[in-house]
């Protein structure tokens, strides 16, 4: 499994809520994340007609805070569906909509703002956004369709906030 030709270590983030609940614990580096999936949370384009699917990191310098990593997304888009959110007192509402997007071979979350009629299942699209480590109580709370898969951890880098980035690669397939 692999989402580009080099398979480029990309940043992710790792919230502190997950790092305190253990879900993934906080890694090290030379380690493997098992069962992981990750999202991608950002703006959505029709796919550059000639444009290789891959992941290309978009404004990451060398020594660049690893926080403010994005990377363009480019793959096959799964069927979209809205989602909904809010507080009780103040109703649900419109939050977005999401879906499964596919890299070669690899399988990442996305959610974007607007509406899923906005994505033909099927299509090449390009998401530019920052990534995400995707919560372990969200596979079932939420009926995503399972991406999880397993990464080489390569460096940690934690932040004020208690949340860390982690730069990760597909693991070889065993």
């Amino acid at each position: 499994m692999g989402y580009g030709s080099d398979d480029e270590p990309v940043w992710v983030r790792l919230s502190d809520s997950m790092i305190i609940d253990a879900e993934p614990p906080l890694p090290v580096a030379g380690s493997t994340l098992s069962a992981v999936g990750l999202r991608v949370r950002g703006d959505l384009k029709d796919a550059v007609p000639g444009v290789a699917e891959g992941v290309v990191a978009i404004g990451v310098q060398d020594g660049a805070c690893p926080q403010d990593a994005q990377y363009e997304l480019t793959g096959v888009a799964g069927e979209a569906v809205d989602y909904e959110g809010g507080m009780e007192q103040e109703g649900r509402r419109h939050w977005g909509a999401e879906f499964v997007l596919t890299v070669n071979g690899s399988a990442f979350q996305v959610q974007y703002d607007g509406s899923a009629h906005e994505v033909v299942r099927g299509s090449r699209v390009t998401v530019r956004g920052k990534l995400f480590v995707v919560g372990d109580y969200e596979w079932e709370a939420f009926a995503l369709r399972d991406t999880r898969a397993h990464w080489l951890v390569g460096e940690v880098v934690t932040l004020g906030g208690g949340d860390a980035m982690i730069d990760l690669v597909p693991a070889p397939e065993a």
